[in-house]
């Protein structure tokens, strides 16, 4: 078992995410994942949102999944 306080939130998610990329062949990476979850918007449609405006115009190799889990009271 894992107990998250209050506020803490853990993202999982798919090769496909973090390997996407752009025109430049750059992958989205795990750093700009990391920068996501700082944000207090944070939520799956916005990673997935994000990643469709980094590799905008590149075709998908793989699944793109992810959950976000979020502590509350």
């Amino acid at each position: 078992m894992v107990t998250l306080k209050h506020g803490a939130r853990v993202l999982l998610y798919s090769d496909g995410i973090s390997e996407a990329l752009n025109s430049d062949q750059q992958e989205y990476g795990t750093a700009r994942l990391s920068e996501l979850i700082r944000q207090p918007w944070l939520s799956t449609q916005a990673v997935l949102e994000d990643l469709l405006r980094y590799s905008f115009g590149q075709p998908a190799f793989d699944d793109a999944t992810v959950v976000l889990i979020s502590a509350r009271d």
